[in-house]
């Protein structure tokens, strides 16, 4: 007799009550492996930067894009309750799209609409927010698509086991399952393709021109995606030509942001200048002249929202710190360019002269990071104009977690240990790839450490760069794309002196970041690794001896660096997405028992990326000699 009858009778032998009690729990049970799988799934689509774009985007003024679901002509609303395809949002650099998209995503007046759309099936809402000046996941397909597939996976749990590849329900393997942009592809689609799920979904994606590769192709993935019978999705982009062509038209929908923000900017600028104690002042004994200047801000906006908002702010400052009468209010407006361009270059040469060295590197350096810069970047570059060697010569500083026991057999803290323990809460830490990590008991100090960090930006880079949480990001992509011009990066070089290497800067940053005290894992230093790696082939011939130096502190460090933090990069898939399959050791988390110890940096593969670069650049006998 099979084992399975034998417990189907055994089962049957139970008395009615019972059976309701062990039907119950059985429920229960696969209940709860249904819970252990999504939760591994989520675990194993997360990346670190998954919501921080988001949370930069201005969220929308009050009582503003209210027009997007009153006027009929403009097709949103039809669109999101009767129809399936692409709506598309375009416009010009700054005139709101990011700041529209969200607002729509989270306006309850779109899920009304969407629901009528859905009908009797529920309804799935995803969204992604691109940034080329971000991460690497935040500007690639993979980013994308992990994020909307964590959002549906979120929301259905059970329909999730039923779309996702089964490699990637089972717990015991998840922890080695890697996605790939196909496998993620398929999830999707599977999603959309499967009408038995009596679920429809909606994706708004913001930013396809900040897509950092090919922009057809991914135009080919959102059409994809689109032809599903259960989703459809909402996108924007700047008009370009590669979107005009997939979207101008053809789409189910679509609209130019800036010929209709005219009465959101004049609320804006009339709100924000009216809150103004010292604007008030000047209505009362000059009405005429502030009504002319409100409508002149209103006027040269041309539909650019972040025009408007640097311009306020600029007035705004002048109003409260230099008590600017209106005569100089009206100079100031005269004197503003009318385009964005225009305004990052007024600020790019009012920089004092003082400080113009320190700016243009601290600028090209941003320009040569691929992710956003931690907050000590100004700080970094300062310490490199007077000893260019200095991260060399940086003492290493222990990573300190309350609670932590010593390594140390008589329980005494180590040197590093004594040497964090001061200062492992000094301030909020920075991770790389713009991740930010809070510390609950920030002292008064570390705020003004921050406080301070912003006036040195402000000083040196005007409104070009600003402090985000805890990074310091480009202002908004059109400061990056003014910054790329070839006259204005001529113009830094010859500022930053003509032996400046911005990605050797950004190498030595990298390795003054991987002694100090942030890294509170050996996740945070594999990240600046392979962040010091990717110079290798952008550094110039003739700093190459001098990459080659800082690439032997690392090697010659490098069990130190991980010994003191808490774990390497074990579950980090953006970083070790083919390592497994090339038979490199990954470098584990201790075991909390110690009944596993790690491996170490020396046959990790981090060591062998770093000993061949040596090789490489014909340091192999210097290899052999430490």
């Amino acid at each position: 007799m099979q084992a399975q009858d034998i417990g189907s009778k055994a089962f049957d032998a139970v008395p009615s009550g019972a059976s309701n009690i062990l039907s119950r729990l059985k429920e229960l049970a696969d209940q709860g492996r249904t819970i252990a799988k999504c939760q591994h799934i989520l675990k194993s689509l997360e990346f670190r930067d998954l919501r921080s774009r988001e949370q930069m985007i201005t969220d929308a003024h009050e009582s503003t894009f209210t027009w997007i679901f009153q006027e009929k002509r403009l097709g949103f609303v039809d669109w999101a309750a009767h129809k399936n395809g692409i709506f598309w949002v375009t416009g010009k650099p700054g005139s709101g799209k990011s700041t529209l998209m969200k607002y729509l995503v989270n306006q309850p007046r779109t899920y009304e609409h969407l629901r009528r759309w859905a009908g009797t099936h529920r309804l799935g809402v995803a969204s992604h927010y691109f940034w080329n000046p971000g991460t690497a996941m935040q500007k690639s397909e993979s980013g994308l698509l992990r994020k909307l597939l964590y959002d549906i996976v979120r929301q259905f749990p059970t329909e999730a086991l039923e779309a996702i590849p089964p490699e990637f329900e089972d717990t015991k393997v998840l922890g080695d399952a890697l996605w790939t942009v196909v496998d993620l592809r398929k999830a999707l689609e599977a999603f959309g393709k499967n009408e038995d799920l009596g679920t429809k979904f909606c994706f708004f994606i913001d930013g396809l021109d900040e897509y950092h590769s090919d922009h057809e192709d991914l135009v080919e993935c959102l059409s994809r995606l689109s032809r599903c019978p259960s989703l459809k999705l909402c996108v924007s982009s700047r008009p370009w030509n590669v979107f005009s062509r997939a979207y101008n038209n053809r789409a189910q929908g679509q609209l130019a942001v800036q010929e209709l923000t005219r009465g959101d900017i004049k609320r804006f600028i009339d709100d924000r200048m009216n809150a103004s104690e010292p604007f008030r002042a000047l209505q009362v004994t000059s009405p005429q002249d502030c009504t002319e200047i409100l409508t002149g801000i209103c006027e040269k906006a041309q539909g650019v929202f972040l025009w408007v908002h640097l311009v306020l702010r600029s007035l705004l400052r002048g109003l409260h710190d230099n008590d600017d009468s209106i005569d100089i209010l009206r100079q100031r407006l005269q004197e503003y360019p009318d385009t964005l361009d225009g305004y990052f270059d007024r600020m790019f040469q009012r920089i004092e002269k003082v400080y113009k060295k320190q700016s243009a590197r601290i600028l090209l350096v941003a320009l040569a990071s691929v992710d956003p810069l931690p907050l000590r970047t100004p700080s970094y570059i300062e310490q490199e104009m007077r000893n260019s060697d200095y991260a060399r010569g940086m003492p290493m500083i222990g990573a300190h977690k309350k609670g932590r026991k010593s390594n140390k057999s008589n329980g005494k803290p180590s040197v590093e240990e004594k040497g964090s323990t001061a200062q492992s809460n000094a301030m909020p830490m920075l991770g790389p790839q713009g991740t930010i990590y809070e510390d609950d008991d920030m002292s008064e100090k570390d705020q003004h450490e921050v406080e301070r960090t912003r006036r040195c930006i402000d000083a040196r880079c005007g409104d070009l760069l600003e402090i985000n949480g805890r990074i310091i990001t480009f202002l908004h992509r059109t400061a990056r794309d003014f910054l790329e011009q070839e006259d204005i990066l001529k113009t830094m070089r010859k500022l930053a002196t003509d032996d400046f290497d911005a990605h050797l800067s950004m190498t030595r940053l990298c390795l003054a970041q991987m002694k100090s005290v942030w890294p509170k894992t050996g996740i945070e230093i594999g990240l600046l690794l392979t962040t010091v790696l990717a110079m290798e082939n952008k550094i110039s011939e003739g700093s190459k001896p001098f990459y080659a130096d800082l690439l032997m502190e690392i090697d010659k460090r490098g069990d130190r660096l991980f010994k003191l933090r808490d774990g390497p990069v074990n579950g980090n898939r953006d970083l070790v997405e083919d390592y497994a399959r090339k038979g490199y050791v990954i470098l584990e988390d201790q075991q909390e028992d110690n009944s596993q110890q790690r491996e170490t940096y020396g046959n990790s593969y981090f060591s062998f990326r770093v000993r061949s670069a040596l090789i490489r650049m014909g340091r192999g006998s210097d290899l052999i000699a430490h």
